[in-house]
């Protein structure tokens, strides 16, 4: 008997062979998944942090504050009634907002989910998808790590029990979001977010274990508080390593979905943890939370921070795959094939990167530099097979690329930089092509 995710699997085939014909009919709707609000560690009222993202060009947003969905109708912000913030809501929103006074102290009311999406959501043009993040710390000491994942899509809080490893805290993790959304009618999603975050706290054997989790998060704001390990896998290289050891083991590979988990809407600057560095464009029939969901879970989307595509075409039958993009004047782009091949070299080296203190004055993984055994690959893992100057590229996949997947570089400066932000703006296509060895091993 089939387990879910190879279900789920056997209908991603039946998709990409469908691509280049369905593709034309559909829209591309700009995303954010990852971001924070009075809910939890935001700096402002959610209805804002909607207000702007709708202006900055987005279809639709994640809600995603700390540890529980947005249901609590008893939620009130304590702040002053004269602070800014305060005065602009009610400005814009008037009878919306609830305030009271007690014993001196005002207080906001903090509307729910569903009262947001009464007010917010705009058909066709504007959608808040209910989500939130799950975060713990695992470990003791020095080898503490911090796990955090998004739930998106969901009608209710999504237990996340702290449990031994990260691998281990994301198969459960998932089980209960999906067996959740299942519940209630939902095509629910699960991302494993920030990776590097604290400090290599997920690495790739992390996930090369659960090949049943298809998402992690590129989050530009997870700002690493050490000094990189010499060693250690680039940002990119982290993605390939997962997907070439997946593939050759016979398995789905996974998918990057950009984000950029804003916590900071009112001052924009670098390293300001602001809304707009990174973010996802989603090819679906509308824009509908279950479609766009759908169409991440079968791989039609794309990671951005800044770069739009015209479109992506994969050819399943051909194995080819074709990348449009649409330009800005003045701008140059640069479009790279980067994939695996079938015999690459599966050696591996471990460091250990041991923590810069005695075991006995570590308090906390986020103050003090923590151990971690930092594993080396090999270089024939996410080589450049093909690289095109330009707008418009086709590479053909040769019969021993395990997947190929596209980078598409510009040569525009971001607005604003954070931690993780490349030097210019980006675009990261999913990887494609890996479903002829998957059939194979089947």
């Amino acid at each position: 008997m089939k387990t879910t995710w190879q279900t789920v699997f056997l209908l991603s085939i039946v998709f990409w062979t469908l691509a280049s014909v369905s593709s034309q009919a559909q829209n591309w709707y700009k995303g954010g998944i990852h971001m924070h609000t009075f809910w939890s560690d935001g700096n402002v009222f959610p209805e804002y942090m909607a207000d702007l993202h709708r202006e900055m060009g987005y279809h639709f947003i994640v809600p995603s504050d700390h540890s529980q969905l947005q249901t609590n109708k008893d939620r009130w912000k304590e702040i002053a009634a004269d602070h800014p913030q305060v005065k602009a809501y009610v400005d814009k929103y008037g009878d919306w907002v609830e305030q009271k006074e007690i014993d001196g102290k005002h207080f906001v009311r903090l509307k729910t989910i569903d009262e947001l999406k009464s007010k917010l959501d705009d058909p066709g043009k504007f959608l808040l998808i209910p989500g939130h993040e799950q975060n713990v710390t695992i470990g003791k000491g020095s080898s503490m790590k911090s796990v955090h994942a998004n739930v998106i899509n969901i009608a209710e809080t999504i237990p996340f029990p702290p449990l031994e490893t990260p691998a281990e805290c994301a198969r459960v993790w998932q089980k209960n979001c999906y067996e959740s959304g299942a519940q209630n009618g939902l095509n629910s999603l699960w991302t494993l977010n920030h990776p590097f975050w604290v400090h290599y706290d997920i690495v790739p054997q992390d996930l090369i274990e659960v090949p049943e989790v298809w998402f992690y998060e590129l989050n530009t704001c997870g700002k690493e508080i050490f000094t990189p390990n010499p060693y250690a896998f680039s940002r990119d290289k982290f993605w390939d390593i997962i997907c070439a050891f997946r593939i050759i083991q016979g398995n789905h590979p996974i998918y990057c979905a950009g984000a950029d988990d804003s916590h900071n809407h009112l001052v924009f600057r670098d390293f300001g943890c602001n809304p707009g560095l990174t973010y996802v464009v989603v090819r679906a029939d509308e824009l509908e939370a279950n479609k766009i969901v759908q169409a991440m879970k079968e791989g039609d989307f794309y990671t951005s921070t800044g770069v739009t595509l015209d479109n992506i075409i994969y050819n399943a039958e051909k194995r080819s795959l074709t990348v449009k993009i649409k330009p800005e004047d003045g701008v140059h782009y640069r479009i790279d094939f980067i994939g695996t091949k079938k015999d690459f070299d599966q050696t591996t080296v471990d460091h250990l990167d041991p923590a810069e203190i005695p075991e006995e004055e570590f308090k906390s993984h986020t103050q003090n530099k923590p151990t971690r055994m930092i594993t080396e690959y090999s270089n024939d893992i996410g080589k450049v097979f093909q690289t095109t100057e330009g707008i418009e590229a086709t590479y053909q996949l040769a019969d021993d690329d395990l997947y190929v997947r596209a980078l598409i570089t510009s040569d525009k400066k971001p607005k604003f930089i954070d931690n993780h932000t490349p030097e210019t703006e980006t675009a990261w296509t999913q990887p494609v092509g890996w479903e002829k060895f998957i059939q194979d091993e089947k």
